[in-house]
């Protein structure tokens, strides 16, 4: 009987903490993180069909370049855009939120595409609503 109750100890010991790690894991490593859309200067399209489009370009961990124009990251975090929120052709889901000194960004990727939302323009206290594809 005390044979059980040690190897059960033995098996606990082990499989509790790769539980756990592997728990640790999947929490960190399926968010998306700024370093995981560094690229190139890259022009994107709005997915509105207008002719708005832009450059842009991730520098390093808390700078981006859009039109060339340097902006760093104050914030960042993750937020689930329902598809009322995101414009047609764009998925629905966790994106990463940036939010510089003037803008609220919002960018996922998804089959293959890059998706950039500016969510939010801080300076004229408005509303963005204007998105590229990648």
């Amino acid at each position: 009987m005390t044979m059980k109750i040690v190897s059960i100890k033995k098996v606990s010991f082990f499989i509790v903490p790769l539980i756990t790690l592997l728990g640790i894991y999947s929490l960190t490593m399926n968010k998306p993180r700024l370093s995981s859309f560094k690229q190139n200067s890259v022009h994107a399209v709005s997915l509105a069909g207008a002719e708005t489009s832009m450059n842009f370009k991730i520098v390093d961990e808390k700078t981006i370049m859009i039109n060339n124009i340097p902006s760093i990251v104050k914030k960042e975090y993750i937020k689930s855009l329902s598809s009322t929120e995101v414009p047609p052709g764009a998925p629905s889901g966790d994106y990463l939120m940036l939010e510089t000194s003037a803008y609220i960004f919002a960018m996922k990727q998804s089959g293959g595409n890059t998706y950039i939302g500016l969510v939010k323009d801080l300076i004229n206290e408005g509303e963005g609503h204007i998105w590229w594809k990648i």
